[in-house]
């Protein structure tokens, strides 16, 4: 997802990170290449890549027992980083303003196309949603040819970057005023 990358660049700075994942594991766990020849548990390199010097743990949020965990978890945390879909963590009762009233501390860093407000909220978006949007599919390539998609997902990169900087200001914030 496009919260891995932020979580990675907080890990290589030394950050305790958590990774929640679905029950059977997150599904970016078999997107090619493997390490070895053969595919299989922790072996995408790309998965191993984000998710170097981070711990954990398994949670189905859609079930109470589960969410009560993820709340003793987030009660412990500095920093909680999410990419769900807008009112996501709300429906769960598990939303900033949830979440903060035992921990005024806690800095959330939410990661979405298109906010978490607005009129587009709920629209979908991806690299090649945000390349196109953003204009970098516009100005890339030759003018008589279509539009040229960036190598790389750099638009994830790129928000991902951002969101671990925001978080750091965020976090610096929080630890002077105790509010996050």
């Amino acid at each position: 997802g496009s919260a891995g990358y932020c979580g990675k660049l907080l890990a290589d700075m030394g950050a305790d990170v958590i990774k929640i994942e679905p029950p059977g594991g997150d599904s970016a766990r078999s997107i090619p290449p493997f390490a070895g020849s053969q595919p299989g548990p922790n072996r995408s390199l790309e998965f191993l890549y984000l998710n170097a010097n981070k711990r954990s743990v398994a949670l189905d949020l859609a079930r109470d027992s589960d969410r009560q965990r993820f709340r003793r978890l987030a009660d412990s945390a500095a920093l909680i980083v999410e990419n769900l879909s807008p009112g996501t963590l709300d429906s769960w009762d598990l939303g900033f303003e949830s979440l903060r009233a035992g921990h005024p501390e806690l800095v959330l860093t939410s990661i979405t196309g298109f906010g978490q407000s607005g009129p587009h909220r709920d629209f979908r978006s991806g690299d090649l949603v945000a390349s196109a949007m953003g204009g970098s599919m516009y100005v890339t390539g030759e003018p008589e040819n279509p539009p040229v998609r960036l190598a790389g997902n750099q638009t994830v990169i790129t928000a991902c970057a951002t969101a671990a900087a925001s978080s750091l200001i965020a976090l610096h914030h929080s630890r002077r005023s105790g509010h996050g």
